[in-house]
């Protein structure tokens, strides 16, 4: 586990100083400052002057004081020894005029005497690293009127505009306070060790400085919400034992080390979106179980949550503490997060969001068992929990324990060994993965009841041949991801959603997919998937059989990805109604080696025909190969011919991506033929039947000229 000395040594930088504050974090001071700038204090320095530089590292000492001379040649307290209950800051001191106070002016050891402090009028800087903080009999403080720079009141130290709230006197004994409106900053301590149960904080705050509120034991709630506070200083509020609640600053970006140390009654804290950093022990020694950080936070130091420290100063991690996060962020990787120069590593149980809302809601229920099945009961209603059945075949019962199933939770079924399962007429709605990684289930019957189905439902059920939906109208996002078996799809009618994206592109046996009649989204024809009116095709079944497809009449639009992974088609006949194709449409069909696209085709999108995956692309990305530098993603499909009219978008998409496009021809069964071709052969054609007409007319002439004298004849014939 983490080395005590080295977070107290750590927290101490942070602080410069302060983190003498608490016991656990001994005194780090310099004995000789010399030099006492805004930048050293980590603040800006109020009211506004510059401070003037110390001429060396040596302390000169008079009447109880050491103090060190600037370069204005005027004195700086750097230290006293004095023992009165009334401390006087001197005017001057070896007659050089005292115009600062040090970050130890009043001593370095706890428990000074002091009860109250006067500071004189030409004191202009008080260092912000808290110098009033081992006084902690300290009742009041007062400044001469005539200062220009500091005012006292009701024995609190502010700047001259009230803008900066130097010291509320440690044992000024009052239950509540109110920071006066107009207050931005709170100074390093400023609050520290007071004795309040309740504070205001005004919306004017915008910065609070390192153990502002340390150790406010009495103090049980904050609310910091609608101030303009950014940062949340090293210790703030560190061993504020009582503090069990706090609101947040919706312009939060950083909680800074050691924040809420020790707070051991805080067990519940909402972080506001938009925070970026949690510092080092941010939240060691808190009551907290469980915290749930917003996806914006981009860093969390080690030990910030789920630690607690020993008797022996060390940080050892909780037991069964909870990260609650979105997935791949810094959230999950603090749940798992190590350092082997500490020696730690995380082993903190990590949910989303999403798995959290649902385990809060699971627990809201009370839990009944009956047999094989576990479930929760609202109301008249059963939500199936878990089925712990080893059958083979699994027909759930309507009722359980007396109860009527309407609901199947999350992983219900996971991992189940069962090879066919039955839900029951009453079931409305299947939660999200709810047979996730059912390695054996051949066969699923849902009910005609049901309504929806969640996302990734039916996940790596890899043995999933056939899939009736029942009366499913909705069915989430992904359902069948990795159902590489499943061959036979019925949906229902009246189903209005099949997710983001097109649900069956994994299920590369799907032979059909079956739509009955309904008033749905959807159709179907010849095992194909289309919009309700049959002018969207949406997906083309992997495995439908045909190497030659016909597309009908009446079809617009050829929907994104509906023919992606098409392995076996090698020919398309597109309709002369077509209007759209989509995106990637025709994707990865390296049998597809040609295709007529008629002028009527207005929309094209990326990639829509004669273009494949480059497998190099993803071995640049990763960098594991440094040889497949600048490699692109998409491959033309070798040999592929674009047959399409000039002035068409069809003709204008192959120019753009260096397709061979060929103009001129007209489809005749199933070849693409040249139109002069055609002409030369229909011109032929014609001389061919001119010639056979006119041998025709001849033949006819000659026969009616042979008619005619033979007629003749007779005649003459017969008047003899």
């Amino acid at each position: 586990m983490f080395d005590h000395k080295k977070i107290t040594a750590f927290l101490a930088a942070l602080l410069m100083g302060v983190s003498a504050v608490t016991a656990s974090c001994p005194a780090v001071y310099a004995e000789n400052e010399t030099e006492i700038t805004a930048e050293d204090s980590g603040e800006d320095i109020a009211p506004v002057q510059e401070t003037p530089k110390l001429t060396g590292v040596d302390l000169k000492e008079a009447d109880g004081f050491k103090y060190s001379v600037t370069s204005d040649g005027t004195a700086c307290i750097q230290d006293c020894s004095l023992t009165d209950a009334d401390l006087v800051i001197p005017d001057e001191i070896d007659g050089l005029k005292v115009t600062e106070l040090g970050k130890r002016a009043f001593g370095s050891t706890e428990g000074l005497p002091f009860e109250t402090i006067t500071i004189p009028a030409g004191v202009e800087y008080i260092s912000s690293d808290a110098p009033f903080i081992f006084c902690d009999k300290l009742k009041e403080i007062k400044v001469d009127a005539a200062n220009k720079d500091y005012v006292s009141d009701d024995g609190i130290l502010y700047s001259a505009d009230k803008k900066t709230l130097l010291c509320y006197p440690q044992a000024k004994v009052n239950s509540s306070f109110t920071i006066p409106d107009g207050v931005e900053k709170l100074y390093t301590g400023a609050l520290y060790n007071t004795s309040f149960s309740e504070i205001t904080v005004p919306a004017s705050l915008k910065e609070i400085g390192a153990s502002a509120f340390n150790s406010i034991s009495a103090l049980s709630a904050i609310d910091l919400s609608e101030t303009a506070v950014t940062d949340i200083d090293a210790m703030a509020f560190a061993e504020c034992t009582s503090l069990k609640g706090i609101k947040f600053p919706k312009g939060l970006e950083s909680i800074q080390g050691g924040a809420f140390w020790g707070c051991t009654s805080l067990s519940e804290i909402e972080l506001p979106e938009g925070l970026l950093t949690i510092g080092q022990s941010a939240f060691i020694d808190t009551a907290l179980k469980e915290v749930v950080i917003p996806k914006s936070v981009q860093t969390i130091a080690y030990c910030a949550f789920g630690y607690e420290t020993t008797p022996s100063g060390e940080e050892t991690p909780l037991s069964n503490f909870s990260i609650i996060g979105e997935p791949n962020s810094a959230a999950q990787t603090y749940a798992t997060d190590s350092d082997p120069e500490y020696g730690y590593k995380n082993e903190f149980d990590f949910k989303t969001l999403q798995q959290y809302e649902l385990q809060k809601e699971i627990e809201s229920y009370e839990h009944k068992t009956e047999g094989d099945y576990e479930i929760a009961v609202n109301g008249d209603e059963a939500y199936l929990v878990f089925c712990m059945s080893g059958d083979k075949e699994i027909k759930v019962p309507e009722k359980i324990a007396g109860y009527t199933l309407t609901l199947v939770y999350p992983a219900a079924f996971s991992n189940c060994n069962a090879e066919k399962i039955v839900l029951p007429e009453g079931v409305k709605t299947v939660r999200e993965t709810a047979f996730f990684n059912c390695e054996y289930l051949k066969e699923l019957v849902l009910p005609q009841s049901l309504e929806v189905i969640g996302a990734n439902c039916f996940s790596n059920c890899a043995a999933l041949e056939d899939a009736d939906l029942g009366g499913a109208k909705i069915v989430g996002t992904d359902a069948f991801t990795g159902c590489s078996a499943l061959r036979h799809v019925k949906i229902s009618g009246n189903c209005t959603s099949l997710g983001e994206h097109l649900p069956f592109t994994t299920c590369t046996l799907l032979e059909d997919i079956d739509v009955s009649s309904g008033d749905g989204a959807f159709s179907s024809k010849d095992g194909i998937l289309y919009d309700h009116d049959g002018k969207i095709l949406i997906e083309y079944p992997l495995n439908h059989g045909d190497s030659t497809v016909h597309i009908p009449e009446g079809v617009k639009e050829i929907g994104a990805y509906s023919f992606a992974e098409c392995k076996t088609i090698k020919d398309v006949v597109l309709p002369k109604s077509l209007e759209s194709i989509g995106q990637f449409a025709f994707y990865n069909c390296d049998e597809l080696k040609k295709l007529r696209v008629y002028k009527h085709v207005s929309e094209i999108g990326e990639c829509a025909f004669g273009f494949k995956e480059n497998p190099d692309y993803e071995i640049s990305q990763t960098g594991t190969n440094s040889s497949k530098e600048n490699v692109e993603p998409h491959l033309r499909v070798e040999g592929f011919k674009l047959y399409t009219s000039k002035n068409s978008e069809a003709y204008d998409f192959a120019k753009k991506n260096d397709l061979e496009v060929v103009t001129g021809t007209v489809r005749i069964g199933d070849m693409n033929v040249s139109i002069p071709i055609i002409v030369l052969i229909c011109a032929g054609a014609g001389i061919v039947l001119l010639g056979i007409l006119f041998s025709i007319i001849k033949a006819s002439s000659k026969k009616k000229q042979s008619s005619g004298k033979k007629k003749k004849g007779k005649d003459k014939k017969n008047e003899a």
